[in-house]
């Protein structure tokens, strides 16, 4: 069986590659890829990330197809390649492929393997900036980009077209800006209080009595005072509580 030559050509169904590709490729990976992945039939494009890498693109495919050997129709039978192999980029339009698949075939004695080798050129892939990813798939295409082809300053993982500071590291549950947890403005970072929400003047601290006390420093959190929170009604610098005689000087 191994000295016979069999030419064959299918027609590759995507549909039948693209889940066994989702649950067994993707889920191993950062989800963030699945949105920079193109298929075309059973290509995948690899993003910038992995083209900048030294590890190549992995592809697991499947389809259905035939094939006649020696070109003879009356011997044409059905079959069903399914294998994997890597997608390598060597620039913007070419790729080397190395693949081998198992041809389960629908008649008795013809399964069969086969491996290959060779070169894909990308013969209508433009890329006006030159970033890696396709017009066609870029989504800010006049502008350099790692993400699904748009920039990310802060290098944060949110491009900055979604975040709110793109020049500062920053969380998506708070637009790409550093996170806050109660919401207060204040980053959780420059935050005295960062799980009560306060005043920014008062590096996101609460202040009951608007002293202008944060309420983790006023002695009398619940009055307003001018002595470290506390009142002074005679304004002989003796706060109330400590002063006898509260209203003479």
């Amino acid at each position: 069986m191994a000295d016979i030559k069999i030419w064959c050509w299918y027609v590759v169904v995507p549909f039948f590659a693209y889940p066994l590709f989702m649950f067994l490729w993707l889920d191993s990976r950062n989800e963030k890829f699945a949105g920079k992945l193109e298929w075309v039939l059973l290509e995948i494009i690899a993003p910038k990330e992995l083209e900048k890498s030294p590890h190549p693109m992995e592809l697991i495919y499947a389809g259905f197809g035939a094939a006649a050997p020696g070109f003879v129709m009356d011997d044409l039978y059905g079959q069903a390649p399914f294998g994997l192999g890597f997608d390598i980029r060597l620039n913007n339009k070419v790729s080397l492929v190395v693949q081998t698949d198992y041809r389960i075939a629908f008649k008795d004695g013809f399964d069969n393997w086969q491996h290959a080798l060779g070169i894909r050129i990308c013969l209508t892939c433009g890329d006006r900036d030159k970033d890696g990813f396709f017009d066609k798939v870029d989504d800010c295409p006049d502008d350099w980009g790692t993400i699904n082809g748009c920039p990310d300053t802060d290098k944060d993982g949110i491009r900055d077209l979604d975040d709110k500071c793109k020049d500062v590291p920053g969380v998506a549950e708070n637009y790409g800006c550093p996170p806050d947890k109660d919401k207060d403005g204040v980053y959780d970072k420059d935050d005295r209080c960062p799980d009560v929400a306060g005043m920014a003047s008062l590096k996101g601290c609460p202040d009951r009595d608007k002293d202008n006390y944060a309420d983790i420093d006023d002695m009398c959190p619940d009055d307003y005072g001018t002595i470290n929170g506390c009142p002074d009604s005679d304004m002989d610098k003796v706060i109330d509580k400590d002063d006898k005689c509260p209203k003479v000087p």
